[in-house]
């Protein structure tokens, strides 16, 4: 659907040359939600924009649909505008409209008669869960409600492609799950290719098909989000996920254990077997389940376990054994007293 090749963008500030982009070589498949995550800086938002040619790329090239598109000018820009819907951090919605007119705008631009865009405009507030919101005004909405007004917006021309700038960035965790939860139903009942930009990793494990990694302009890492959370390999990539996965035992709980503790992490179809059962009751030794969760993401279990092993010092070593060859990763967790 959309192919990056060798993607620059360089302008300058403040008297220097800033690499925004560099040699950004990648694809987005048909239908998928495609995450590109980084922090702040890291030119994420650079990317994002050469997509529908906000942002020129200095070099390399972009194909949508087996058509180079980043040479495009005129009547050929503007078709490929409508074609791409945006969703943005801060909504930007003309305060002065309705909600109705917020989103017909677009329509009139593009030429539609007065019968087409009412019908359309009533559709995708029916689609967005805002019928009822049809002549408010956006100073009358919740966050929640003006980025539902923005998707419906950027619904309005039929749109192939949704680029997202960080479109939860301004909500409350629950008005961001609610958001999430839209965009990934409208991509089910929609085939739409979502492009999503954010710095949040849990936005990323909520919603993403495969995601992208940037740091200083380069793209670092790319995969599925399962892999990218249970088997990262760059550095960068490895700090994200620190932020959103920290799980550890609460200081409380360890302060009373005297035995070993060991972090187990199962994977997949591992964390549905009763492995630490198995291992009771072959090698005649005791867990204490100390802090546990499975989490899943798209749809694949990940879990997490912190024990405490008692038993003959042979069974426990026969035991360790056994775990280490029948979960993802299983290592002694040291404490300071």
């Amino acid at each position: 659907m959309i192919t990056f090749n060798q993607l620059e963008v360089t302008f300058k500030q403040k008297g220097q040359v800033v690499h925004a982009v560099k040699e950004a070589t990648f694809s987005v498949e048909k239908g998928e939600i495609f995450g590109i995550v980084g922090s702040s800086g890291a030119g994420k938002s650079t990317l994002l924009r050469t997509l529908n040619l906000l942002e020129k790329p200095t070099r390399g090239s972009i194909e949508i649909k087996g058509e180079r598109i980043d040479r495009y000018t005129g009547e050929k820009l503007r078709n490929l505008r409508r074609r791409i819907g945006m969703i943005f951090q801060h909504f930007n919605l003309v305060e002065s409209k309705s909600v109705y007119d917020n989103i017909a705008f677009s329509l009139k631009t593009a030429g539609k008669s007065k019968g087409e865009i009412d019908k359309k405009v009533k559709d995708l507030l029916g689609l967005v869960g805002l019928s009822d919101k049809i002549y408010a005004y956006p100073s009358k909405l919740s966050g929640g409600q003006k980025q539902r007004v923005g998707i419906a917006r950027a619904l309005a021309n039929d749109a192939e492609i949704i680029l997202c700038d960080e479109p939860t960035s301004a909500l409350d965790l629950e008005t961001t799950a609610s958001i999430l939860a839209l965009l990934k139903d409208l991509n089910h009942k929609l085939g739409i290719t979502i492009v999503l930009i954010t710095h949040e990793m849990d936005v990323v494990k909520a919603i993403c098909d495969r995601v992208a990694v940037m740091n200083l302009g380069e793209i670092v890492e790319i995969g599925d989000v399962y892999s990218i959370f249970t088997d990262a390999k760059d550095p960068f990539t490895k700090q994200l996920i620190s932020y959103t996965t920290k799980f550890d035992i609460p200081v409380e709980v360890r302060n009373q254990v005297t035995s070993k503790i060991y972090k187990i992490t199962f994977k997949g179809d591992q964390a549905m077997d009763p492995i630490l059962s198995k291992a009771s009751q072959a090698y005649d030794v005791q867990f204490n389940i100390l802090h546990g969760k499975i989490e899943y993401i798209n749809g694949v279990p990940l879990g997490i376990l912190y024990v405490a092993i008692k038993g003959h010092t042979q069974n426990e070593g026969d035991a360790i054994t056994y775990l280490k060859a029948n979960t993802s990763r299983l290592e002694e967790v040291a404490y300071e007293q």
